[in-house]
């Protein structure tokens, strides 16, 4: 995948669904590795496999927005994955 974000890296929040979702989708289209840093692990889980699906690079984490520990895991996740971060879009 090439577009505007080739290359690039974007944690998305919330982004098992809805605008989320939308969100990683077109980013993912757009040619960044995205990671999915969600609540529910189960739709999370399904956005990851459609993105890798279409040739992109995704990631799903568990993640509960309240709790810094779990924000801390996500970025440090991501990092492990695809070697920085270059964007966070706070759904």
């Amino acid at each position: 995948m090439a577009g505007s974000l080739s290359g690039k890296v974007v944690l998305i929040t919330g982004a098992e669904s809805g605008i989320g979702r939308a969100m990683a989708h077109r980013c993912a289209a757009e040619g960044a590795s995205v990671t999915i840093a969600a609540f529910n692990m189960d739709l999370a889980n399904i956005v990851q496999s459609e993105i890798e699906g279409q040739g992109g690079k995704a990631l799903a984490v568990n993640t509960d927005v309240r709790d810094p520990d779990q924000v801390n895991n996500a970025l440090s996740r991501t990092i492990d994955a695809f070697g920085r971060i270059d964007g966070v879009i706070a759904n």
